[in-house]
């Protein structure tokens, strides 16, 4: 027996495109971060969650000042992405970022969370409930290192291996307490404050400047 009639249903929150338009065939499962999986027919784990409203750096790298034609590292970074159904979740290791080398015009560095699918303004793709999803970005701001004229290296780069570091630092110490000789040349790099005295003030500057307390001597 047939009966007819009007239902009014759930609309689809999305429908997978492509070699993704298959059948489900296993029960949805739901993880802590309210994100919904399942797998289809043809071996693809979809995964449907709630849409990133901002992405941030909440611990800055350890290293945020580079000379030109070095890399970025993002050691000691920690990355987080908060949900619209205001959950926060340490996404750092699924972050990308531009692998080429840094230049004296780059200021800053993109950090973008890139495991997103169906953009509209993308691949066409789109949400069937017409939410628009775009990839989450965010930004670290960079320090490029200038060479000191005098002497063809950086001010700071104390032991001249073209980084401006806590053995700079270390060096600049065990001068101060009389445990090392340094050049001319060493001096002129070591006296970052330019007070014409090397001493702890320089060696601490240099440190800040290392964990990007500070931008500039």
């Amino acid at each position: 027996m047939t009966k007819e009639g009007k239902y009014e249903t759930a609309y689809a929150i999305f429908t997978p495109t492509g070699d993704q338009a298959e059948y489900a065939i296993c029960s949805p499962i739901v993880d802590e971060y309210g994100t919904l999986y399942f797998k289809n027919d043809s071996a693809h784990l979809m995964a449907f969650g709630s849409q990133i409203e901002k992405l941030e750096v909440t611990k800055m790298p350890d290293k945020t000042a580079y000379k030109e034609g070095s890399e970025f590292d993002p050691a000691g970074m920690v990355v987080t992405a908060t949900y619209a159904n205001g959950k926060t979740r340490d996404v750092t290791k699924y972050v990308s970022y531009d692998h080429t080398t840094i230049t004296s015009d780059d200021k800053t560095i993109t950090i973008s969370f890139n495991h997103v699918m169906y953009h509209n303004e993308e691949n066409g793709t789109s949400m069937t409930s017409g939410i628009e999803t775009k990839t989450p970005v965010t930004t670290i701001d960079l320090t490029i290192e200038e060479e000191s004229p005098e002497s063809g290296f950086k001010m700071g780069d104390v032991n001249g291996d073209g980084v401006i570091d806590t053995i700079d630092a270390s060096s600049i110490i065990s001068y101060y307490y009389g445990k090392i000789e340094l050049t001319e040349e060493q001096r002129t790099l070591a006296d970052v404050d330019k007070d014409g005295v090397i001493d702890t003030i320089d060696a601490s500057r240099i440190i800040s400047f290392y964990y990007g307390k500070i931008t500039q001597f």
